[in-house]
């Protein structure tokens, strides 16, 4: 279960990240603003996506950690975190770029 929460997190984040990077880049090249609002609402359903699953993510890392009795997933549990807090990041920035519009 660990395995799949890590790579689906993984995913997410990058897919993440290059959408973050295609928003910028289209930003300065004046892309259309229908166009930059779709990659905005699907940055939104991703990073909405990437919460739900980091949370998962640091709840089974603990619960491991716990059950087991050695933290063996310490990087893990800093992806997850890190992935979090930038996912949350993209949502609070994505909504003010929306109200801005």
């Amino acid at each position: 279960m660990i395995r799949l929460i890590k790579r689906f997190v993984t995913f997410l984040l990058l897919f993440l990240v290059s959408l973050f990077a295609f928003y910028l880049v289209g930003n300065y090249q004046g892309f259309m603003d229908s166009t930059l609002e779709n990659i905005l609402f699907t940055l939104k359903v991703v990073a909405i996506a990437l919460v739900i699953f980091s949370f998962f993510g640091i709840i089974s890392v603990i619960l491991g950690a716990i059950r087991f009795k050695k933290p063996s997933h310490l990087m893990l549990l800093i992806l997850y975190g890190i992935s979090l807090l930038l996912s949350i990041f993209v949502i609070a920035y994505s909504f003010l770029i929306t109200i801005r519009f």
